[in-house]
């Protein structure tokens, strides 16, 4: 029973433990290799935005046409090289794993016998002392306290079984040592000095791992070779094939390839051919490594007893080097990469070679036989094993002065690597960046060095340490991720030159490559190079979303041809080409969600304004509400500017007036930089209600606050607002004159004209009584003029006007409709003639507009808003109703509705001031009879 425990045990823990973290580390590394870059530098996609203008209405005056214009967001996708990534919790795991694999090592040894074990024991405390564990500071700076607790708990329990209990079996091993093991491990953290001494100890204890990788690399040296002789030999047993030449022709195209990667290694020679990824050319070397280790521990005498021991020990070297080559990919630590991948290829290349003429020299005679080679395989007649082994090693040594000693340069450069990468994970940035420099300076294949150097000066504010570091690291040996950190710099700066020089002679390093390819093309456009900028994105091919986006966005800004199309998965694609609409003055096809915002990050802010600008389909208080969230996250004053315009768009679409002029007057108020544009759009709302008066008022303060955009169409609206002289200000200012049809004679008295008449009587319409109303109706001839009037008095004075007069407005508007089809106008005369507001369920298409949620939100449509009204059943929600659509609107009727509930609510002093308001634009004796004939 004890007996199948114990084969269990080895079988579990031994052999398929150790093979099942060698799976996973292959697999981490096959992952890496697809990536083709180390998460350790990563490289992402940021979003930067530039706006461009777009017609959001055109406002209609009869006289004229004016655009009321937004901005839209154009996003760019830009490649950023962000902060090294160090994984502290895969790091931290590592160590783990590490440990518990040092710990079945020498459960194995513990079978080893005597003077082998004590052998093995040297190798542990060597390896131990390698590590540099007593940095983990138990019980003082300098102290061994740390180095004894490991030995306590790895080889002191080993020592005692192999001494005392040799006949135990491995389940009692196991157990014993590791708990001991466990439990030094445990207090090695939990007595440390050390900030984050978990992180610590897995950093010495990778250090220690990479020693044993060189070894375990050094001993796999001639298994590729050795391993397909072995299978040739088996395949071969009682056939006879002259398997010599199968041999010779793979070892000479397997050490060609080796010899090929060696020269790549050295920078020397590079014939452009596809060389396998050393990382995979190890786990193949070391799959067959396993097949010939099993043969030879069968027929070699070992010192151990069972030959599962020397299986486990192998498979912990493999899995121990397979995993601290992993993670060094992973964090990009390419000194201790290039370590392991400079030793695997001298290995390869000399013990290859070596074990090559050692077969040939021994066994050429009866390779070709059939008979079982592989029990004298190890047991050669001339050429001994130990001086094969022997001149494997003179062979490294040779090729390791050819390459100048740089394997002894990389392991130290890796050990200063970790030791940066533990100071950068505990945030102490200045010890970081000094470790970070040394290792430049002993390494310069080093890509991972100076942009952590120049983050940490970014972080620490000092951007020009950072550009003079990465200007340094160009010189040097350019890196990609390097280049594009100092464009990015550059450009912040102002440096727009620059940055695109970097970025020009980064592709002469890296042709080809679409981080560079993408961000030259965005430079280009910033220096007006459009077509440059569009052939180079043209050439990208593995990032076609942002190749997509970024395209049509440079489309959309250099006005060039429109000749990309986003899908719709890419957001930023979509957003671009809805401003591509929009500036089209288009409905797009296409609708972007609104409902799962949560976040106000930047492609969400373009989102909600594109999307707005062209239609807007969701609840207009949910929409508001969601605007208000994003508001509430503290963002900076100029982020809440832009998500309160966003608001007014908004509101605009939904022809909530009252509201959106209410957020411009805040706006022009909270923000004085930008008080001018929000003037100027405030002023083009007002005069898109037909309010000439606030219109004009708003020109001014805008012309104050540094509008200048002033045309000769301007003018007639301050004119007839009531500033004739702030209109002849302005004329003389910026050049301009009156249109045709404002002519004076030699009394300074205008000329009358159709277009006069009627720019007269929309500029007095809602302050207006019927009879000057209507005056002015009848006194337009023009068709085309009498038809717009005729609407915008259907639209605003309607309620004053009985059904024979109705039926005039109805006519001259079908004689030429001014707004919509005719059907439409038609179905808004049948609504307005009930006086009643229609029910939701007769509220179709046509209506909505004017008819749903939204319709007492514009004070400026004073039939529908009485009719509104009139639908109330409390007085105060009927008096709050009249008060805020009394803030903009001076209709007589409105007024008095007012007057007439304030008294209904006993609010008489009210009532007097607002006859006495209203008696500032009506003559007394109009007043009086107004009050007499409603009241």
């Amino acid at each position: 029973m004890a007996g199948r425990l114990d084969k269990k045990i080895l079988l579990i823990g031994f052999i398929l433990l150790p093979g099942l973290l060698i799976v996973l580390a292959a697999l981490g590394g096959i992952v890496l290799l697809f990536l083709g870059e180390s998460p350790g530098l990563p490289v992402l996609a940021g979003i930067t935005a530039e706006k461009v203008n777009i017609p959001l209405d055109s406002i209609h005056v009869g006289f004229a046409s004016f655009t009321l214009e937004t901005q839209n967001y154009l996003l760019f996708q830009v490649f950023e090289s962000l902060p090294p990534r160090l994984f502290p919790f895969l790091t931290q795991l590592t160590g783990g794993i590490l440990w518990m694999l040092f710990s079945l090592a020498v459960i194995l040894f513990t079978d080893f016998k005597r003077y082998y074990f004590v052998a093995a024991t040297g190798v542990v405390i060597f390896l131990l002392t390698l590590s540099g564990i007593n940095g983990l500071n138990i019980g003082g700076i300098g102290s061994n306290n740390a180095m004894i607790l490991a030995l306590v708990g790895l080889v002191l329990p080993a020592v005692v079984i192999q001494t005392f209990f040799d006949s135990r079996g491995w389940t009692f091993r196991s157990i014993v040592i590791l708990a001991f093991s466990g439990l030094s491990y445990f207090l090695l953290i939990r007595l440390s000095g050390a900030m984050a001494p978990t992180l610590l100890l897995a950093e010495n204890i990778s250090l220690m791992a990479a020693a044993i990788a060189g070894i375990f690399l050094i001993y796999i040296g001639h298994t590729a070779i050795s391993a397909i002789y072995l299978m040739l030999a088996k395949l071969n047993r009682g056939v006879g094939l002259r398997i010599s030449w199968h041999l010779t022709i793979f070892t000479l195209l397997y050490l060609a390839l080796i010899v090929l990667i060696f020269f790549r290694l050295m920078g020397e020679v590079d014939l452009g051919l596809p060389l396998p990824p050393t990382f995979i050319l190890f786990v193949l070397v070391g799959v067959l490594a396993y097949l010939e280790a099993r043969v030879k521990i069968r027929t070699v005498t070992q010192p151990y007893g069972d030959p599962w021991v020397g299986e486990g020990i192998f498979l912990i070297g493999f899995a121990i080097t397979a995993w601290v080559w992993f993670r060094a990919d992973l964090v990009a630590n390419t000194p201790l990469s290039d370590f392991l991948q400079h030793l695997f290829i001298y290995s390869q290349l000399g013990f290859g070679a070596l074990f090559f003429i050692y077969l040939i020299t021994n066994f050429l005679g009866i390779m070709n036989t059939g008979n079982a080679v592989e029990k004298i395989l190890y047991r050669p007649p001339f050429f001994s094993l130990l001086h094969m082994r022997i001149g494997g090693l003179l062979s490294m040594l040779i090729l390791t002065i050819y390459a100048d000693g740089v394997v002894g340069v990389q392991f130290g450069t890796a050990s200063t690597h970790l030791s940066a990468d533990y100071y950068y994970a505990t945030d102490r940035t200045r010890e970081a960046s000094i470790l970070y420099e040394n290792s430049f300076e002993r390494y310069r294949n080093n890509p991972k060095a100076l942009n952590a150097v120049a983050h940490i000066a970014l972080d620490q504010k000092q951007p020009t340490l950072a550009i003079n570091t990465l200007m340094r690291s160009f010189d040097t040996r350019p890196q990609v991720p390097d280049i594009l950190l100092l464009s990015a710099n550059l450009m912040k700066v102002g440096k727009v030159t620059e940055a695109l020089f970097y970025l020009k002679q980064g592709l002469t390093h890296y042709p080809d490559n679409e981080y560079l390819l993408n961000n030259l093309a965005l430079v280009s456009s910033r220096v007006n190079q459009a077509t440059e900028g569009h052939l180079l994105l043209s050439q990208m091919e593995k990032y076609a979303g942002i190749r997509d986006a970024n395209l049509i966005g440079l489309e959309i800004k250099h006005r060039l041809p429109q000749r990309t199309e986003a899908t719709v998965k890419n957001v930023a694609g979509t957003i671009n080409t809805l401003a591509r609409y929009n500036l089209a003055g288009e409905q797009a096809p296409i609708t972007l969600e609104t409902d799962s915002i949560s976040q106000g990050s930047l492609i969400n802010k373009a989102l909600l304004r594109n999307q707005w600008s062209n239609r807007a389909t969701g609840d207009i208080d949910a929409d508001l509400v969601l605007l208000d969230s994003l508001i509430a996250q503290n963002f900076l004053p100029s982020e809440e500017a832009e998500l309160r315009e966003t608001g007014s768009v908004r509101n605009y679409q939904s022809d909530r007036i009252n509201e959106l002029l209410k957020t411009l007057n805040g706006l022009a108020y909270n923000f004085p930089n930008s008080a001018g544009f929000y003037h100027s759009f405030e002023a083009l709302v007002f005069l898109g209600q037909m309010d000439f008066e606030k219109s004009a008022q708003s020109w001014v303060r805008a012309e104050e606050k540094g509008f200048s955009k002033f045309t000769d169409d301007h003018l007639p609206i301050l004119y007839f607002g009531g500033m004739p002289e702030e209109a002849e200000i302005i004329a003389l200012k910026y050049s301009l004159s009156y249109p045709d049809w404002m002519t004076w004679d030699y009394n300074r008295n205008l000329i009358p004209n159709d277009t006069l008449h009627l720019v007269r009587g929309l500029a007095r319409l809602l302050p207006s009584l019927k009879k000057d109303f209507w005056g002015d109706f009848e006194r337009i001839s023009d068709p085309a003029l009498k038809g717009f009037f005729a609407y915008q008095v259907l639209l605003r004075k309607s309620h004053w006007l009985d059904q024979a007069e109705m039926d005039a407005l109805a006519e001259a508007i079908t004689v030429n409709p001014p707004l919509g089809n005719q059907e439409e106008i038609d179905i808004l005369i049948q609504a307005l003639r009930s006086k009643n507001i229609p029910e939701e369920s007769e509220v179709i298409t046509p209506l909505n507009r004017f008819y749903g949620q939204q319709s007492a939100s514009n004070a400026y449509w004073t039939p529908i808003l009485l009719q509104r009204m009139a639908s109330l059943e409390e007085g105060l929600d009927k008096y709050n109703l009249l008060q805020d659509a009394a803030q903009f609107n001076k209709d007589p009727l409105l007024w008095l509705e007012l007057v007439r509930f304030s008294r209904i609510l006993g609010l008489d002093r009210y009532a007097t001031e607002n006859l006495q308001t209203m008696s500032e634009w009506i003559s007394g004796e109009d007043l009086i009879e107004l009050q007499l004939k409603h009241f």
